[in-house]
């Protein structure tokens, strides 16, 4: 079932965007990118959440890219000049085609 939206980003697709490099390297690269605690407006939890979206082409979009419990903009900054974050990924399948679709990754606050 291939519930979309109105922009062709995919919620539920065949198969979900892969990060092409493996979930290791994947850790590993969002590991520099944790935050400290007053960062955040999170008071309890241990990471918050990078949403964006991956293109057809496994490429993320920067301008998709949101982490609402967030007090600046300046960790965002640093996501959208990533190349190895924006540029790894294998798209979303559905009925054997690629997708857009959303990934959600965690980035840890330091305690």
């Amino acid at each position: 079932m291939g519930i979309k939206d109105s922009l062709d980003i995919y919620y539920s697709p065949d198969k979900f965007a892969t990060f092409s490099l493996g979930n290791d390297s994947l850790t590993q690269l969002l590991q520099q990118f944790e935050i400290e605690r007053s960062e955040t407006t999170q008071e309890t939890r241990k990471f918050v959440l990078l949403e964006m979206v991956i293109d057809e082409n496994g490429g993320a979009i920067p301008e998709s890219m949101v982490i609402e419990e967030i007090k600046s903009g300046g960790l965002i900054r640093e996501l959208k000049n990533c190349e190895s974050l924006l540029s790894n990924w294998t798209p979303a399948i559905y009925k054997n085609k690629s997708v857009k679709s959303k990934v959600n990754l965690p980035i840890r606050i330091k305690d």
